[in-house]
C-alpha cells in the first residue's frame, strides 16, 4: 500500500476497495530509501534485490507481521539481533 501523497496517483491499482488501493513498485520503495515494508508483495516482473532479506516482526500474542528489510540501517540491525527476530532470505 501507498502511504506517500506524491506516489499515491501513480501506484499500481489493488482492486476497486475502498482504501488502500495502491502499490507502490519496487523501484519506488528503493529509491525512497525504504528500510522495512510490511507486507510487501511483488508486482508483476518485480523480485525482491539479493541482498534483501524478510524479517518477522513480533505485533504480540505470537503473531508476527512480514517486513521486507530493503535498505540496511545499524540501529534495525541493532534490535533484530537484540530482540532475536527472525530473518530469512527474500530471493531463493
Amino acid at each position: 500500500m501507498v502511504e506517500d501523497v506524491n506516489e499515491t496517483p501513480n501506484g499500481t491499482r489493488n482492486g476497486s476497495r475502498v482504501g488502500h488501493s495502491r502499490l507502490a513498485p519496487l523501484s519506488y520503495l528503493q529509491k525512497s530509501g525504504v528500510t522495512l515494508a510490511l507486507w510487501w508483495a511483488p508486482l508483476p516482473g518485480e523480485t525482491a534485490p539479493d541482498d534483501a532479506v524478510w524479517v518477522d516482526l513480533p505485533i504480540g500474542a505470537g503473531r508476527t507481521v512480514p517486513a521486507l528489510y530493503l535498505t540496511k540501517n545499524a540501529a534495525v540491525d541493532a534490535r533484530i539481533a537484540h530482540q532475536g527476530w527472525q530473518v530469512r532470505r527474500a530471493t531463493p
